[in-house]
């Protein structure tokens, strides 16, 4: 092997393992640690233990007093300063969310280190650290929250500043899983922004721009809301970290595991006994149209155990989901099709669009008169004789659908006589999406998180064909 080629080799292999870097969707905390005088104090020992997970992270503050815990899980927090000399000072159930960065000073008070003093933090509302200006949608309403196609993006209605033009597509095709990308995230709005221009990011890595030559927002794939721990939206004062986008930032995080076995299961229905005719269905004459639509789930959290083997318990952590989609939607079309009488060759009936008949010349008949000029006949009763169709066309005619429409008895001069219902779409869609969280030591953890969405659509068309797409959107990070 040549030095050259082992050097391509080299380069390449470093250039895979390099990190993927991405916008910080975790939260942090800051502080300063001060005696009862004012006076700073280095080298503290600081730990901030994660409730849920017992994940204890560890630092000391510098000559200046300042610690830091700049990438910390979202979550509910314990926060412990103990020098020696010094009653122990704990900041009790500190909840960060999204995107927090928050800042928790201590001012230590003379003592035994077995005395403590504790103080029950909570939320954070005030951003001292952060000048970005959002809000979070928290772990609440993103689970209990009822969603049309158990959207979370959807959700974000709930922010401040955050509209949705859905249109005059139907809520049942518009904000499905596998249709946001092109209806939930093109008709978001946010702060008076144009619709289709924030960007959404899923655990921090973009989750927008796929699928289309189009430069609206679309979305790669669209978590269901037990897989979803909560989001946040960024709407004005955005940090560095953010870009690409003229509305603003909706960030979205996946749910971790923790030390307690969670899980959810569910089946979302809805049928025909349950809705009422369509307009075009009644229109016609036709029974309630079939409308099938089914959701059903699961999600299981918690560590990983595997008996006599590995106990995963304050270390590893995973979560799964599964989603089906199964649905079968009327979608009425109508469309104008010929006149029956002109599939048989006869057109005397049929009308130009002003009203006025038409004429049909036999192209047998044109003779050049002059320059530029020329004569032809029409078809005697603008009828063509069957015996000068065209075979392939003669065949294609069988295919085309009658008017069930107007006048039953000619069809003459009508539009739109063609009334295609129920016209049913269907689609399968499936979706996963695994995380898995480990914690190596006190200051390094890391997570892994694979998700697909794989669908197959079946589309009927006016003209009684149909076809079907295909479509799979695997992704990971």
């Amino acid at each position: 092997m040549s030095k050259r080629l082992r050097r391509q080799l080299w380069i390449g292999a470093l250039t895979a393992c390099l990190p993927l870097f991405a916008q910080e969707f975790r939260a942090g905390i800051t502080g300063i640690v001060k005696d009862s005088q004012g006076a700073v104090m280095p080298g503290v020992p600081i730990e901030a233990q994660n409730a849920a997970t017992n994940d204890i992270t560890r630092t000391t503050t510098n000559g200046a007093g300042d610690y830091a815990f700049p990438v910390l899980p979202i979550g509910t927090y314990r926060v412990t300063a103990a020098p020696p000399g010094f009653k122990k000072a704990i900041r009790d159930n500190l909840e960060l969310r999204v995107g927090d960065q928050v800042q928790q000073d201590f001012t230590m008070e003379v003592g035994a280190i077995s005395d403590q003093v504790s103080v029950s933090a909570g939320t954070d509302l005030l951003q001292m650290v952060a000048s970005d200006k959002g809000q979070v949608v928290g772990a609440e309403n993103v689970s209990d929250t009822p969603s049309v196609g158990r959207n979370p993006y959807l959700l974000g209605i709930e922010a401040t500043g955050v509209q949705f033009d859905i249109g005059a597509n139907a809520l049942s095709r518009s904000v499905r899983p596998f249709d946001a990308g092109n209806n939930v995230a093109e008709s978001m709005s946010i702060n008076g922004g144009r619709t289709g221009k924030s960007d959404l990011l899923l655990d921090g890595v973009t989750d927008t721009g796929v699928e289309t030559g189009s430069v609206a927002t679309n979305m790669a794939f669209v978590p269901n809301q037990d897989a979803v721990s909560e989001f946040r939206i960024e709407n004005s004062n955005y940090d560095a970290q953010y870009g690409r986008t003229a509305g603003g930032t909706i960030t979205l995080s996946t749910k971790n595991g923790t030390n307690q076995y969670h899980g959810a299961a569910y089946w979302y229905v809805k049928n025909t006994v349950l809705t009422a005719n369509t307009f075009d269905q009644n229109r016609v004459g036709g029974a309630r149209a079939p409308y099938h639509q089914q959701e059903p789930g699961v999600e299981l959290d918690g560590p990983v155990v595997i008996p006599h083997i590995y106990d995963g318990h304050n270390k590893t952590f995973f979560m799964y989901s599964y989603e089906l989609w199964r649905d079968e939607i009327p979608s009425p079309a109508t469309s104008t099709t010929p006149q029956p009488l002109a599939l048989q060759g006869n057109f005397s009936t049929t009308l130009q669009s002003n009203g006025t008949p038409i004429t049909v010349y036999d192209p047998l008949t044109v003779a050049l008169t002059g320059t530029n000029t020329y004569t032809r006949q029409p078809f005697p009763s603008d009828t063509i004789p069957q015996a000068r169709f065209n075979p392939v066309g003669a065949k294609l005619v069988g295919y085309i659908p009658a008017p069930n429409v107007g006048n039953p008895s000619t069809y003459a001069g009508q539009t739109n006589n063609l009334v295609v219902t129920p016209n049913a779409r269907t689609d399968a869609y499936d979706a996963h999406v695994l995380r898995v969280d480990q914690t190596l030591n006190d200051k390094e953890r890391f997570f892994s998180r694979f998700v697909r969405g794989y669908r197959t659509e079946v589309n009927n068309t006016p003209t009684a064909f149909h076809c079907k797409l295909r479509r799979s959107t695997p992704t990971g990070a």
